[in-house]
């Protein structure tokens, strides 16, 4: 996997599988917006299709990983640029621990679906 280089003023944190080239792509505008003056830095990512997953050779792979797949988008969505942090999850959940300048793990999908409607009310 090949990531964008961060320090490119339009970059994105978007990995591109160099096997099968990803049809996903930023907007030509490089455009990024927030929500609000708190609000993680958006990009917005055009429909298309990209392989999700890994091959059945790579063994450092888990079966959350397997089988690859084809993944299509089918309209305009946006996504973060860049993860959000322990700091940035933080800010509404007081019960996670770790380096506030490392990426979010290990949070169930419920957890971060709270962060979300808490975030929007404080808007």
């Amino acid at each position: 996997m090949r990531s964008a280089d961060h320090k490119l003023p339009n970059s994105a944190a978007l990995a591109v599988d160099p096997i099968r080239p990803s049809a996903v792509k930023i907007e030509p505008t490089g455009r990024t917006w927030r929500d609000f003056e708190w609000a993680p830095e958006m990009v917005l990512l055009s429909s298309g299709q990209f392989a999700m997953g890994e091959n059945e050779n790579d063994k450092f792979a888990n079966d959350t990983e397997r089988p690859r797949h084809l993944v299509t988008i089918a309209s305009k969505i946006a996504i973060g640029r860049f993860p959000v942090t322990v700091a940035e999850f933080r800010r509404f959940d007081n019960t996670i621990g770790g380096p506030g300048d490392l990426p979010i793990v290990n949070v169930s999908w419920n957890q971060a679906k709270q962060v979300l409607c808490l975030a929007r009310r404080r808007n």
